[in-house]
C-alpha cells in the first residue's frame, strides 16, 4: 500500500530522477529548492515516486515559457512527476495527481507535458485535465512541443 509524505528523503528523489528521468524533465535542482513542495509516494518507507509542486501562479515565468491565457491567482503547478525505475505502471503518478487534486481542490492545477510523452498525456486526460495552451521551446538544440493542461 502506498502512502504520500511531504518532502521525504530528498536525496533518494535525486537518485530516482537520475535513474528514471526519460528526458522529459530537466530541472533536478527543484528537488532541493525550498520554493517547491515534494510529495513522495512511499511503500514500506521507501520512496517509489514523487511529484514536485510549485504553489505560486508565476510558474510560466519561472519555467520560462510563454502562455497565451491568464493564469488565475489560486493556481498550483505540477513541476514534474517521476516513478522509480522498475516501479512504472503501478499507478504512482495517478495516486500523486489524485492526492494533489484533493489537497488543492480550491485551486487551478496546471501541468506541462511534452507531446511525445504519451503515458503522461493519457494520465492527465484520464484524470480530468484539459489542454488550454500549447507552445514550443528549444532545449539543447532540440525543439520540444508541449501542451499546458489545467484541472479545476
Amino acid at each position: 500500500m502506498f502512502s504520500i509524505i511531504k518532502n521525504y528523503k530528498l536525496n533518494e528523489l535525486v537518485k530516482i530522477f537520475e535513474e528514471n528521468n526519460q528526458g522529459y524533465v530537466f530541472d533536478k535542482a527543484s528537488i532541493h529548492n525550498k520554493d517547491f513542495i515534494k510529495y513522495v509516494c512511499v511503500e514500506n518507507y521507501v520512496p517509489i515516486g514523487y511529484l514536485v509542486l510549485y504553489t505560486k501562479n508565476d510558474f510560466p515565468i519561472k519555467d520560462d515559457f510563454a502562455v497565451k491565457i491568464p493564469i488565475p491567482e489560486n493556481s498550483v503547478y505540477i513541476w514534474h512527476i517521476i516513478a522509480k525505475l522498475g516501479e512504472e505502471n503501478r499507478g504512482i503518478g495517478k495516486k500523486l495527481i489524485k492526492y494533489i487534486q484533493k489537497k488543492y481542490k480550491e485551486n487551478y492545477i496546471f501541468s506541462i507535458v511534452d507531446i511525445t510523452n504519451e503515458k503522461s498525456i493519457h494520465l492527465h486526460n484520464k484524470l480530468g485535465f484539459c489542454v488550454v495552451d500549447s507552445f514550443k521551446r528549444e532545449s539543447n538544440g532540440i525543439i520540444h512541443h508541449y501542451e499546458l493542461f489545467m484541472f479545476h
